[in-house]
């Protein structure tokens, strides 16, 4: 797949995930000048605005593996921030709601990896291969978590299908990835990529957060103006903040500011959605919200959710498949289905189906970590 978006640079200022404030009135917001404006929807859209995701080290999983506990030890907080208070989301499906339906026959799969190498070179002149032979296609919408220790290259298999890592390392080293039967080779507008922490503009509402990415013209051209408004209009209902449009980013909570970078992505109807740990800076408490929304969200607008987790309770709650990597060089350990359909009651998180799912990934990962190399904290 050919690079197809022209190439963005982050305004000035811009850092991992922080809200983008305006260096110049004049430079920014509804009355910036054409170009200005272009680059930060395309920024918005794509995810560009930001540095690319990095694979953390995270204590937390190597915590709760070697004490073969199923959750996370490592718990974070978000500031409370004005507006943040409750908000009516889109009522859930109900039981037994029509899945997604596979692509037509003869239709080409939506993702493909095929024997997928990746090498990156090290300041000696070597090189490190952190996957291996990672091999996996899905032909309908659905919700792939990657699980696996710190460091084997999750956030890598993200770049690698949007097409977003560095020009001066050709990924994939070795094999092919394709979306949509075309082979992936830069940026494109096929996947669209949620982070761990929100990109939204300090200086616009909500509302016009969400629809920035319209003014980007990859996107742009795609959707009729007349069709733009009610398109932001479905999705602010859809993640629930119908009642905050208005606000700006800094009147939000974390979980409402990751509601808006969500629904800003979700608007443009991609086929693909890569999420990179999108709510592992959340606490608890939203972060289930967040999963719940996620699922709802999912059924109204579904598209295939590649998403990366730490949290084995995590990843059982919202997918429906897993992929579960071992220490780099990562190759696949195991890709289980998980049996509960969604959307799944709380009684079945609590339920030995539940728990004896839970330990058994989590007694892969312990395998793979106890290997020689371990957990590994790197950034790939």
């Amino acid at each position: 797949m050919t690079a197809k978006p022209p190439e963005t640079q982050a305004p000035q200022g811009d850092g991992e995930g922080a809200l983008t404030q305006p260096t110049a009135p004049a430079a920014s917001g509804p009355d910036a000048p054409p170009l200005a404006v272009a680059k930060e929807a395309a920024a918005a859209a794509s995810g560009a605005a930001r540095p690319e995701p990095s694979e953390p080290a995270h204590a937390g999983l190597a915590a709760s593996v070697a004490a073969g506990k199923g959750r996370s030890s490592e718990t974070a907080s978000t500031v409370n921030m004005k507006g943040s208070g409750p908000v009516k989301a889109a009522p859930a499906p109900a039981a037994g709601a029509a899945a997604a339906k596979p692509a037509p026959a003869g239709s080409p799969p939506l993702l493909e990896l095929v024997g997928i190498g990746q090498d990156f070179p090290e300041p000696d002149g070597s090189t490190t291969e952190v996957l291996r032979d990672i091999s996996f296609r899905v032909t309908k919408p659905e919700t792939i978590c990657l699980l696996g220790p710190s460091g084997c290259g999750k956030s890598t298999v993200l770049r690698m299908v949007s097409g977003m890592h560095d020009r001066y390392v050709p990924m994939p080293s070795r094999g092919v990835c394709r979306v949509l039967g075309e082979e992936v080779s830069g940026p494109h507008d096929k996947v669209l990529t949620v982070f761990q922490r929100p990109t939204l503009k300090a200086w616009l509402s909500v509302r016009d957060n969400i629809l920035l990415p319209f003014k980007a013209p990859l996107w742009g051209e795609k959707v009729p103006e007349s069709e733009r408004g009610q398109r932001v209009d479905a999705m602010l209902r859809a993640v629930g903040l119908q009642d905050a449009a208005k606000l700006k980013p800094r009147q939000l909570s974390g979980g409402m500011q990751q509601r808006v970078s969500l629904a800003a992505r979700l608007v443009l109807r991609p086929p693909i959605l890569c999420m990179d740990e999108p709510f592992s800076a959340l606490d608890p408490q939203t972060r289930e919200e967040m999963q719940e929304l996620c699922m709802r969200v999912w059924q109204i607008s579904p598209c295939l959710a590649l998403f990366v987790t730490h949290d084995v309770s995590e990843a059982l709650r919202i997918a429906d498949r897993i992929i579960v990597l071992s220490t780099r060089p990562a190759t696949v350990l195991e890709e289980l289905t998980v049996p509960a359909p969604k959307p799944r009651p709380a009684n079945w998180l609590h339920s030995p189906e539940f728990r004896d799912l839970e330990q058994h990934i989590i007694s892969r990962i312990r395998e793979a970590a106890s290997r020689p190399g371990g957990v590994v904290n790197v950034d790939v």
